[in-house]
């Protein structure tokens, strides 16, 4: 197979909007792990279409799991954080793999949830102001991603991701 035919083959899959849509979520928690370095990063998309997750570590059910209690632990509309400070067990629970892990909600543009970003780290880690800031940007970027097809049926909306982004300020961090 010669190069044009790769970039032929690849140009088909993203004809169809979920595909490019999926497509860019894929590159933005490609990015979000690189600039983190952390082995695992997800995006939960509650209308169950573009749910993608890339986990790079030798027990991945485990992960999953101890991914899903924190999920669970995490119920109000904020950033979370549960950071590792060498002393005390993340969540002072049974967890054994995750000694970091953030999280924080993706809306519609009708400020609905319509999902969860997050990332965690089997080895200690904590974020500053300017990180923790990086984090939400990088949240609004896959927000803006899921929107994009949105924007066209909105007629109110002039520039949607600010209204959004508007109800961010609400946010408050742990």
């Amino acid at each position: 197979m010669n190069a044009s035919n790769i970039f032929t083959s690849h140009a088909n899959l993203a004809d169809t909007p979920t595909d490019e849509i999926s497509t860019e979520i894929k590159e933005t928690l490609t990015l979000l792990k690189q600039f983190y370095d952390v082995p695992i990063v997800k995006f939960i998309d509650f209308r169950e279409v573009y749910s993608e997750q890339l986990i790079t570590c030798n027990d991945k059910e485990s992960v999953e799991n101890e991914l899903l209690s924190y999920q669970q632990r995490c119920t109000q509309e904020k950033l979370y954080l549960f950071e590792d400070t060498f002393f005390d067990d993340v969540s002072n629970n049974t967890h054994k793999l995750i000694r970091f892990y953030a999280q924080y909600l993706i809306y519609s543009v009708t400020n609905k949830f319509i999902g969860v970003v997050l990332m965690a780290d089997l080895a200690p880690k904590t974020l500053i102001g300017s990180q923790k800031n990086q984090f939400i940007s990088f949240a609004q970027l896959l927000q803006t991603q899921l929107n994009k097809n949105s924007d066209s049926v909105s007629n109110q909306s002039t520039n949607p991701v600010k209204k959004i982004m508007g109800k961010s300020i609400f946010m408050y961090l742990v």
